[in-house]
């Protein structure tokens, strides 16, 4: 009776990540995408800009925390060892055309994170007691 259960729940795992997740993920940055007005498309340059001006910011008259340095600690909880090998491993397999997938992933990708912290941030409720 186990065996039967494994069984069918290894199939429905398989059948979600293999064929579900990926269809999913590209239609929601799709919609994402085009309901933010290709928001990561279309302010890369100004993100660009500012980022690269917090290089010299002056850190010496501030209160408070370097942007850079709550850049890179934001970053550092969403990018991992596991996202090198998975683009190492990706150009094993798929050769170097799987970086333009890579880049098809990740653009769709942005937004989706993009949502997640926008909700976050405003639908927050300040000094709630855990």
């Amino acid at each position: 009776m186990s065996e039967m259960f494994f069984y069918y729940l290894d199939f429905l795992d398989n059948v979600v990540w293999s064929y579900l997740s990926i269809p999913t993920i590209l239609l929601l940055g799709f919609y994402l995408s085009y309901k933010s007005n290709w928001t990561q498309i279309l302010k890369f340059g100004r993100v660009t800009r500012v980022f690269f001006s917090f290089f010299k910011y002056d850190e010496s008259n501030k209160r408070g925390t370097h942007p850079l340095k709550v850049f890179f600690a934001g970053i550092s909880g969403s990018i991992g060892i596991s996202n090198v090998i998975g683009v190492c491993t990706a150009v094993q397999f798929g050769g170097p055309g799987a970086i333009f997938w890579l880049w098809i992933a990740s653009l769709l990708g942005m937004i989706v994170k993009y949502a997640e912290i926008y909700l976050g941030i405003k639908y927050r409720i300040a000094n709630k007691e855990g």
